[in-house]
């Protein structure tokens, strides 16, 4: 599973990689690299002149299926993550 975000700037990834260290414990460690949190892999990389920002799910618990991560991450882009592009607060989940 590969997803890019566009339109992400310096100060939007900052505000993205603070509020994944509040849900998760681990932050964004550079515009790229590679995080693991409970069993899931994944790696990411951010192009400051194109302002994307992509990430990969590289493995997984292996009694998780797929569809259920694509979902919850492509819900998050859609809600919360798009409020944090956006300057918006987010409710604690």
């Amino acid at each position: 599973m590969k997803r890019i975000v566009n339109n992400v700037s310096v100060q939007q990834l900052e505000v993205l990689s603070r509020e994944l260290q509040r849900r998760t414990g681990v932050a964004l460690a550079g515009p790229q690299g590679e995080m693991e949190v409970r069993g899931f892999r994944v790696q990411y990389s951010y192009d400051e002149a194109q302002q994307t920002l992509a990430f990969e799910l590289k493995s997984k618990p292996w009694y998780v299926p797929q569809r259920l991560i694509e979902t919850k991450v492509d819900e998050f882009l859609a809600g919360p993550g798009k409020d944090l592009l956006e300057g918006k607060a987010v409710k604690n989940s």
